[in-house]
């Protein structure tokens, strides 16, 4: 629900751009867009009517390449014109109580903008993969 780079981090940190950048700016760049990643994630989740606590508490991974092998690069997925600007990305989402523990959460679960164009649709990973 979002673009994750509105202030063009990502140009900064391309190669012409990044020789200017020390390890430290460019450490920083990295934690800022990584925040508002995940930001938008959660807030995928509770727009997706998930309650605070499991918005706050779940893990969250995200990728360009898949979690099952053999999954394409979500770059590479074809997608309706309205999403093409948008960065794509993998996630896991691990679902956790406010105490810490893990929770089970039935699926399978669409979440974010393009949920009704078959993006962000999860399914139950089995941890043996």
């Amino acid at each position: 629900p979002g673009y994750d780079d509105p202030r063009k981090l990502r140009q900064r940190l391309q190669a012409g751009n990044s020789a200017r950048l020390n390890a430290k700016e460019k450490a920083e760049l990295l934690l800022k867009l990584d925040k508002r990643i995940e930001f938008l994630l959660r807030k995928a989740i509770r727009q997706a009517g998930f309650s605070d606590v499991l918005a706050q508490h779940a893990d969250l991974e995200w990728r360009s390449t898949g979690f099952w092998p053999g999954t394409e690069l979500a770059s590479r997925y074809a997608v309706p014109e309205q999403h093409r600007r948008y960065r794509r990305l993998h996630v896991r989402i691990t679902w956790r109580s406010a105490d810490g523990l893990t929770t089970k959460v039935p699926g399978p679960i669409c979440i974010g903008g393009g949920k009704f164009s078959g993006l962000g649709l999860f399914a139950a990973l089995d941890d043996t993969i």
